[in-house]
């Protein structure tokens, strides 16, 4: 299951989290995909933005607790939510959230 769908318009790259089942509960897979789409960003000259928003009801509810206390099935992210956010703050390329 993709829980973070990229696209492409105009300039502009839309993150979409996916991950519904879970309300986009920030989870080793949600961070990877959050990551690759801001490298992806980053490493592509023609986006001058990227977009995050969501499928469903919420945006995102936060840390994945379920993944945190080992009842569920954890995806090792590539990056720490930390290192995320201060990707995010440093990025070249300007994220907005939607």
């Amino acid at each position: 299951m993709e829980v973070v769908k990229v696209s492409r318009k105009a300039g502009v790259m839309t993150a979409t989290l996916a991950d519904v089942e879970n309300r986009n509960a920030l989870g080793g897979a949600l961070i990877s995909g959050i990551h690759a789409a801001l490298e992806a960003a980053n490493a592509e000259p023609a986006i001058y933005a990227l977009v995050l928003t969501n499928e469903g009801s919420t945006f995102c509810a936060g840390a994945n607790l379920k993944e945190r206390s080992g009842s569920a099935t954890a995806t090792a992210p590539s990056i720490s939510f930390e290192d995320l956010l201060g990707a995010i703050q440093t990025s070249p390329t300007p994220v907005l959230g939607r």
